[in-house]
């Protein structure tokens, strides 16, 4: 009896053996259909992780690229700004030596016409004493005259 059992399963296990496995035990392949979907799934989730990861990582890049191009162009302005600035400036600083050169070079030419005035100013002085005394003697004659002749 126990060898007709074992002839029994014998030959169970060899028909079955003999035939996929999908076939003996369905309940199996579904559960490997699941291991397997499940591995798919978790495949999936990795590529998608990774291109998610890539993309990030590409638009890292990008960002990173375009804040230096932003301060690139910021400091060019900068750099363009400061030397319009230190041109103005210089161009201030000429104009106030310019004015100041005109301004003193007028207080020259004020001071020298002053100084001409006052020349001649004294000169006329001069002139008008010499005629008031001269007035004066020729008056002082005639006054001299006169009284000489009244006296005779």
């Amino acid at each position: 009896m126990k060898q007709v059992k074992l002839l029994v399963v014998s030959a169970l296990l060899a028909g079955f053996g003999a035939m996929s496995a999908a076939q003996a035990f369905p309940w199996q392949q579904e559960s490997n259909d699941a291991k397997e979907q499940a591995k798919d799934i978790a495949e999936a989730q990795r590529e998608a992780a990774k291109d998610r990861a890539e993309a990030n990582r590409e638009a890292a890049k990008d960002r990173a690229e375009a804040e230096r191009e932003y301060a690139k162009d910021v400091a060019e302005a900068d750099r363009e700004r400061e030397k319009i600035v230190r041109e103005m400036e210089k161009e201030q600083l000429e104009a106030e030596r310019e004015y100041r050169k005109d301004a003193l070079e007028a207080q020259r030419e004020a001071e020298k016409d002053r100084a001409e005035a006052e020349r001649e100013y004294r000169k006329d002085l001069k002139e008008q004493r010499k005629e008031v005394r001269k007035n004066a003697k020729e008056k002082a004659k005639d006054d001299n005259g006169d009284n000489r002749r009244q006296r005779y």
